[in-house]
């Protein structure tokens, strides 16, 4: 598989990464050989989290005895330094590894989040001393936010070695425009959810859209053998769309735009406290995590979704102009389905 340069960390990296909230929901023997399949067919960015559940641990388990051919990417939400240095320890235990790649500042969402998170007693203190006593070799951020990842690069060009955020057909009014700022910066470049969260029957022209922008690493989450193989295929075969592949790129946008959440954020915040983008993806809760994410901290953002007033504030916020109130509403009932067919109740304690 080509290797790409991830930025100025100097990082060789294939085109293809790999993304770890699937692999929750699948046994450890499964994980360890589709995270093992994928190191030797050279996706070597493996990208997971301190939220996701047992994903560290399952990564770690499959990279014993390979981890000169993995560069790990993890993140925590944590501002403080202390709640970062604690989260560093727990990464490199979980992950049995005396070192991580890459760590990240997950879901920076405002400028105010990156004070703290910059300030003296700040995440990024943690960081910076945990690189310096080789813990961690470079520091990046993940956020929803175009606006936030801009300024920071304007203003703060050296904080970060990468940024993420979601880079998709569909939702890449964020992605392309942030694009050619990050890669004058030097900065690398990781797309998620390039398949939109999963939610796309056409996942192939996805794939193939965003593996035509160059430093641009993808990285879809795969939880089967056929999803990774199929996925390398069409990165080693890399080519932009053809023009029949565009048309169908622009139907599904024009089908999907009525509907699809680009979790910009910019509806909030909700007076009742609701995480709209979040309550807007609940096929991709279901899809996406296991079981105890799904009856634990999924279960609560829908069930805080129901205290919805339609009062409308949102919609005149949302620059897409989505039926946001009209949208929770269906995205409950397909969670409460959903939650149906996996024996879990709703209301349970």
């Amino acid at each position: 598989m080509k290797q790409v340069r991830l930025g100025r960390t100097g990082l060789r990296v294939g085109q293809l990464g790999f993304g770890g909230i699937p692999i929750q929901r699948i046994s450890r023997a499964r994980a360890i050989r589709l995270i093992r399949t994928a190191l030797d067919a050279g996706v070597t960015l493996l990208d997971t989290a301190r939220g996701y559940s047992d994903s560290e641990e399952k990564i770690g388990l499959a990279i014993r005895g390979r981890r000169g051919l993995a560069v790990i990417a993890t993140k925590s939400p944590e501002l403080d330094a202390a709640g970062m240095a604690k989260a560093i320890e727990l990464s490199l235990k979980t992950l049995r590894t005396d070192h991580i790649d890459l760590y990240q500042i997950h879901c920076l969402s405002s400028w105010e989040a990156f004070q703290k998170a910059i300030s003296a007693g700040g995440a990024l203190k943690a960081l910076t001393r945990a690189q310096r006593e080789g813990k961690v070799r470079f520091i990046g951020v993940t956020s929803h936010s175009i606006d936030v990842l801009k300024k920071i690069i304007t203003k703060a060009p050296r904080v970060f070695d990468t940024i993420q955020i979601p880079f998709n057909f569909v939702g890449d009014e964020s992605g392309i425009s942030l694009w050619p700022t990050a890669r004058k910066a030097g900065i690398g470049f990781l797309g998620m959810k390039p398949m939109c969260g999963g939610v796309l029957d056409r996942p192939d022209l996805a794939l193939r859209y965003v593996l035509q922008f160059e430093g641009i690493v993808p990285i879809p989450g795969m939880e089967t053998l056929r999803e990774l193989r199929e996925n390398i295929r069409l990165a080693r075969e890399a080519r932009p769309p053809d023009k029949a592949e565009e048309r169908e790129l622009l139907r599904i946008r024009r089908r999907m735009g009525k509907w699809f959440c680009r979790k910009c954020n910019y509806c909030q915040p909700c007076p009742q406290g609701i995480a709209i983008h979040l309550a807007l993806g609940a096929g991709t809760l279901l899809k996406r995590f296991n079981r105890s994410c799904v009856s634990g901290w999924c279960r609560d953002i829908m069930r805080k979704a129901t205290t919805c007033t339609k009062c409308g504030l949102c919609e005149t916020r949302c620059p897409y102009k989505l039926p946001i109130r009209s949208l929770l509403v269906e995205n409950i009932a397909l969670f409460r389905k959903g939650l149906r067919g996996m024996g879990i109740a709703w209301d349970q304690a």
